[in-house]
């Protein structure tokens, strides 16, 4: 029982650094020595590359392309956070089929379109996209009591 309380903690620290670092599970130069996440830090990196790579991008129209039939897991698909919330969608990988088409022509999936600040979550709701949020705040807390109880496991 205790093995599966600490690889549901490892999982859900892997999953809070990945969406919080924007790396992948083996992009081990963006987590810091001791995996440590600081997320104030990585929500500060994200909006300085939004501002820098923001740009003057007519959005034509922003439309979930998922196939019917598809399947879709039931776990959350994080796809943008600000400095107090972590936006999702109720499935994974629904970002994957969210299209933002810009007036050029052009088309990017959603998350690429947030990162690049090409578009705002203003747009999604301009455009009907549902999406969910949790709080930065309570998701840093129940990793340290999750942290702090498998510490005190592992001391008894």
């Amino acid at each position: 029982m205790k093995l599966i309380k600490i690889a549901s903690v490892l999982l859900c620290f892997l999953v809070v650094a990945t969406v919080f670092m924007g790396c992948t599970a083996t992009d081990e130069s963006k987590v810091p020595a001791g995996g440590n996440v600081n997320v104030s830090d990585a929500v500060s990196e994200q909006e300085q590359n939004k501002t820098e790579s923001s740009k003057n991008i007519e959005v034509a129209s922003i439309t979930d392309t998922t196939p019917k039939g598809t399947y879709l897991s039931t776990d959350l698909d994080f796809f943008y956070h600000d400095d107090t919330y972590a936006y999702c969608f109720s499935s994974t990988p629904k970002h994957e089929y969210i299209i933002v088409e810009y007036a050029d022509g052009t088309t990017q999936n959603v998350k690429e379109a947030l990162a690049e600040g090409n578009i705002t979550l203003d747009d999604l709701d301009d455009f009907g996209i549902k999406y969910g949020k949790q709080s930065i705040r309570e998701m840093e807390e129940n990793l340290e009591n999750r942290q702090d109880q498998i510490d005190d496991n592992s001391n008894e």
